[in-house]
């Protein structure tokens, strides 16, 4: 039996979220069709404008929250709504970790036919400033001004920040101090469009318990103007920085880094341990983002 689409592009409607969607986006149930709406949080009757419709689901604009969850929260960042970097920073970290709980719950009702019963989620003692590593686009506007920080929500347009909110304090002032060399040397950022520039993003990596730190900037060619400033200004402005490294990405895409890395200042790796193993990290290693956690 076809089922009936109860909702059109542009339809103006109520209905109650009844649980997060893998994006973080609300998931509410109207005449029995299944919606989607950013912002919006289980428990919560809102009020929503139809934006786009499937045959088997529709996304709806938030418009007015009718009746909010207990566990809504201002967001502490203040380019939350613009960035696409948290999803749930709207959501208290209390009600982020119960909601962790019953996905795995409904996978293991759902899917797994399985009655058993998950546990509460072990949370950090810190939600904040936990990531080790943080990775920054950089980009100019139209009128030809720096901007560094993360992407918008399902775009490449780059949200400016200071700092991000969710990573550790020494990444935060990799970004900083490589935007001041960049404002002060007129050092160009990456266009994707047109395959100018030459900064394409800066990375951060923190060993959480051996305290040191690796900046990374990737580029677009191989010579970087000023490049003993760079480097002194770092080690001056970057606690526990014992390693700069650049890479190199020639090719016109979205990919963050290329093939080609060297070592501008320091080792190649900095060391860092999780309980009694010890790991070094490179650049383009994978290592877990939260340690503590």
């Amino acid at each position: 039996m076809k089922q009936i689409i109860p909702v059109k592009q542009g339809d103006n409607i109520t209905l109650t979220v009844n649980g997060l969607g893998s994006s973080g986006e609300g998931v509410g149930k109207y005449e029995g069709f299944t919606v989607f709406v950013k912002g919006a949080l289980p428990e919560e009757e809102v009020r929503v404008t139809i934006t786009l419709v499937k045959k088997s689901y529709a996304v709806g604009a938030l418009e007015e929250i009718v009746k909010a969850s207990a566990e809504r929260v201002e967001p502490a960042c203040p380019v939350y709504k613009e960035c696409g970097g948290c999803q749930l920073q709207h959501l208290s970290y209390k009600g982020q970790l119960e909601c962790k709980r019953q996905q795995v719950q409904d996978a293991l009702t759902r899917i797994g036919h399985l009655n058993l019963e998950a546990l509460p989620v072990l949370g950090a003692a810190e939600p904040w400033s936990y990531r080790n590593k943080m990775q920054f686009p950089a980009a100019a506007d139209a009128e030809g001004v720096l901007h560094i920080g993360c992407y918008a929500t399902a775009t490449h347009s780059v949200v400016d920040t200071d700092a991000c909110m969710i990573s550790k304090e020494a990444n935060n002032a990799i970004m900083k101090t490589v935007r001041t060399w960049m404002q002060h040397y007129n050092i160009s950022a990456y266009d994707e469009k047109t395959g100018k520039g030459l900064v394409r993003h800066i990375m951060g990596r923190v060993g959480v318990h051996s305290g040191e730190v690796m900046a990374v900037i990737i580029t677009s060619g191989y010579d970087i103007p000023h490049r003993g400033v760079l480097i002194e200004w770092l080690k001056r402005y970057v606690p526990g920085l014992v390693s700069v490294v650049q890479n190199i990405n020639k090719k016109q895409t979205n990919v963050v880094m290329g093939s080609k890395t060297r070592v501008l200042y320091g080792p190649e790796s900095i060391k860092d341990s999780l309980g009694s193993l010890s790991f070094h990290i490179s650049a383009q290693a994978f290592f877990q983002v939260n340690s503590e956690q």
